[in-house]
């Protein structure tokens, strides 16, 4: 947003309305951007005022609409002047004469209202540091976020470290720690440039921001940085919540199979050529903006590198990198918009082509010919992997221990059908390998995934209800992922490496995940990306927390993962402190996601500042520390 004394009068009442306003002086000409939420236009004129007008005139296409938002811009503009010699009142946010939709909070309301902030000085430099932590640690898994929830989750973070510093005027630790906790924010927003962040600005109010975001509740703006943080937070559940949308944010996650091949390969590809057309890309607005020849020519190639990041999100090594190619594109859609038409729908989050992206950009035969090329290869491993584990077929009277090793290598490489043709065994007598290996369980497995084929393979054909239970009728029988399938798998995860070195710490632990609310789902992928000896899981109702603190302090955990993004300060140092009287790792895992939760392992128990980086560069033993 421009400083406010720069702009025009109309321009500062849209300002003080909540829309974003800034006025560029191109030379020649003026530039006028306004922006509300998602959506922005792009004005131009002689001077400041013509290139403000010709904003409105987009913004508001009706002649009778349009005369009529002006008059109402041009009286809370006089109105602003004729207060302007007055005392301001910082508690009070501006008072709306056009938003009849939305009650802004009155000055009466606004004094009695409370920051929920700590009134001890240590405890409030403490959270602020947490906050200011959670940020720097967040960067990575940031960029793949779609830039609603970005923008939602910085709120979520300004307005909890704003309300610290309502509540502690005057401090200048305090004051100097808030304004950090911004200009990381800032930095991240400069990167991955989610959209307007009005929260940032250091002149900004609660309603101000919650107006630009679509925050209000119950026809009223919040009228702290408290109600703000709550807000967001509230909004960002509900959003996560919804069918539609993937983990990050996006409609489009069932598009993006099958997955690309040579993710890496094929994303230095795209951001060499994005450089090349763009200039470097430390942060989304490049040094030098393209000229109008230069952005015409532009037009298709952004289109098409758009929809092949789209594909590659959640493929390719760096989701911060990703995130700072997929923000110039953004910022060129936002800054230049009449010279991108297409591109926004290849940006927008709600956006999901009609079959998938490797039909949209016209890849289908060649996936069909590297489908094939897969296909053959498995056979030939397949066939391989049976010679092998034929000739290392222990005797009959071989330990329950070499009989362990050998299931063990033939559940990384086989199908049970093809374990119990090496066995001699039918399928429809599976269960006799019950008598005929009694000293060996499906405890006798430390993975989960060999516990489970372990069952299968000593029990009758059908599946077991225990491992069938919810699934339709048709995916039983497809259960059980083929060695192909997890090799494809492992082949096709960019985060391999990390989830190696991870387990190191994890493996065989009696684990503790805390979030706000309960997702089967999520659990049952964090235990078999950790492989831990037990996952339990609580969330943030208050008597499941005293009792799940009391468990941790009786010594019931080994290590505790928390998705502090979704959970209070005050919960975070409940959990916190039972860890720290236990003596066990505390894990912040940020929104508590899998590849968070990877890093934060790492991080906290593994003491990796950087973890992809320390990880590639050492060619971590993942066994090193067990």
């Amino acid at each position: 947003m421009s400083d406010l004394s720069d702009l025009t009068p109309r321009a500062r009442a849209m300002c003080t309305l909540g829309w974003s306003v800034i006025i560029d002086d191109r030379g020649a000409w003026f530039e006028c951007w306004v922006q509300d939420g998602d959506t922005s236009w792009l004005g131009r004129g002689m001077d400041a005022g013509q290139a403000c007008d010709d904003a409105l005139r987009q913004m508001v296409p009706s002649a009778i609409a349009r005369a009529w938002v002006l008059e109402r811009l041009d009286a809370a503009a006089a109105a602003a002047a004729a207060e302007a010699d007055e005392p301001d009142e910082p508690d009070e946010p501006p008072v709306s004469r056009i938003l009849g939709k939305v009650e802004l909070p009155s000055s009466t309301q606004a004094k009695a209202a409370q920051e929920d902030a700590p009134e001890d000085r240590a405890e409030a430099l403490a959270l602020l540091h947490e906050i200011l932590d959670e940020i720097r640690w967040s960067g990575p898994e940031l960029g793949e976020l779609a830039p609603r929830r970005m923008q939602l989750t910085f709120v979520v973070w300004i307005g909890r470290a704003r309300a610290i510093e309502r509540s502690h005027r005057n401090d200048p630790a305090i004051t100097e720690a808030v304004h950090q906790i911004a200009r990381g924010l800032s930095d991240h927003a400069a990167r991955f440039w989610p959209g307007s962040v009005p929260a940032l600005q250091f002149d900004s109010t609660p309603g101000v921001s919650a107006r630009s975001l679509r925050l209000a509740a119950d026809r009223r703006l919040p009228a702290t940085w408290t109600e703000l943080a709550q807000a967001a937070q509230e909004a960002l559940e509900n959003d996560e919540a919804l069918a539609t949308l993937d983990d990050d944010g996006w409609a489009d996650r069932g598009a993006c199979t099958p997955a690309p091949s040579a993710p890496d390969d094929r994303f230095a590809e795209l951001w060499d050529e994005l450089v090349t057309w763009t200039g470097p890309i430390e942060r989304a607005a490049p040094e030098v903006e393209p000229d109008e020849h230069a952005l015409r020519s532009l037009r298709a190639p952004t289109v098409r590198i758009a929809r092949w990041l789209r594909w590659l999100r959640g493929a390719s090594a760096s989701p911060e990198d990703w995130g700072r190619a997929f923000g110039r594109l953004r910022w060129l859609s936002m800054r230049f918009r009449w010279a991108f038409p297409e591109l926004s729908e290849a940006l927008d989050r709600r956006y999901c082509p009609p079959m998938n992206w490797s039909t949209q950009l016209g890849l289908t035969p060649s996936s069909a010919a590297r489908a094939t090329e897969v296909k053959e290869h498995a056979a030939a491993q397949r066939q391989l992997a049976i010679k092998s584990l034929h000739a290392a077929l222990p005797q009959t009277q071989a330990s329950s221990d070499v009989w362990t090793r050998w299931f063990l290598e033939a559940f990384e490489q086989l199908d049970n059908p093809d374990i119990l043709h090496l066995l001699d065994c039918d399928p429809a007598d599976a269960p006799e390998l019950t008598d005929r290996f009694s000293a060996i369980s499906a405890e006798s497995f430390e993975d989960p995934r060999f516990r489970r084929r372990w069952r299968h393979l000593t029990q009758a054909p059908e599946a077991s209800a225990e491992d069938t239970e919810g699934l339709p009728d048709a995916q039983i029988d497809e259960a059980e992922p083929t060695p192909e399938t997890r090799q494809a798998d492992d082949a096709a995860d960019p985060h391999a490496a990390l989830r190696d070195a991870a387990r190191g710490f994890t493996r065989g632990r009696r684990m503790l995940f805390v979030s706000n609310r309960t997702d089967p789902d999520l659990a049952q992928r964090i235990e078999d990306l950790l492989l831990p000896e037990s996952l339990s899981w609580t969330d943030n109702r208050d008597h499941a927390l005293d009792a799940q603190a009391e468990r941790i302090r009786a010594g019931s955990y080994d290590l505790v993962i928390a998705a502090t993004g979704f959970l209070s300060h005050s919960v975070d140092r409940k959990i916190g402190s039972a860890c720290q009287a236990a003596s066990i790792p505390y894990v912040r895992a940020a929104r508590g996601r899998e590849l968070a939760c990877l890093r934060a392992v790492l991080r906290d128990v593994g003491g990796m500042l950087d973890p992809a980086t320390e990880v590639q560069q050492a060619g971590l033993d993942p066994t090193a520390t067990e």
